[in-house]
């Protein structure tokens, strides 16, 4: 019979979670019935598969979080919306804020580190275009090198137009 301590001995279970969690059933077999480690061999074999997908799900989320020391809530609150301004180089569509890419990853870690240092975001942004382009905010200027985005919709409405006029003005004839 095993005592209440030895049966709750948690910190063994996290001491050999590491070799747990890869889940080799050779490794399952030989710390999960192993004689001197009790506290895991109470577990039957379902169980602690259980528990190996408790601690991998409650683990994931934890390793994903981003954790800038920001003064103050205003500069927390700059970097957010940065973050969703800004568009993922790597990502097709995706701000840098829903991405999970390295790239994006570096893209936010500078950002943070001008909203710390106390830059305004104009300038942030101004320095993002500077050394990426235009590609990297969702509204780009107006200028010669984006004219054609900016009217191609245009002129492709107004030919579709023409071209329904014409055949319309045709069938009216006939």
């Amino acid at each position: 019979e095993y005592s209440t301590a030895e049966k709750l001995d948690f910190a063994k279970i996290f001491h050999y979670y590491r070799q747990i969690a890869s889940y080799s059933p050779q490794i399952m077999k030989n710390y999960c019935l192993k004689p001197d480690f009790p506290s895991l061999r109470l577990l039957s074999r379902s169980s602690t598969k259980y528990l190996i997908l408790l601690f991998s799900l409650i683990s994931t989320p934890l390793m994903a979080i981003e954790v800038y020391d920001f003064e103050t809530k205003e500069q927390e609150t700059l970097y957010q919306d940065l973050a969703k301004e800004l568009r993922c180089l790597v990502c097709q569509n995706q701000n840098l804020a829903d991405s999970d890419a390295g790239l994006a990853k570096d893209l936010k870690d500078q950002v943070a580190e001008f909203v710390i240092a106390g830059q305004d975001a104009q300038s942030i942004k101004q320095y993002m275009v500077d050394r990426y382009g235009d590609f990297v905010t969702y509204d780009p200027p107006m200028n010669a090198s984006t004219a054609f985005l900016w009217f191609s919709p245009l002129v492709v409405f107004l030919i579709g137009g023409i071209v329904l006029f014409i055949n319309i003005r045709k069938k009216h004839h006939e």
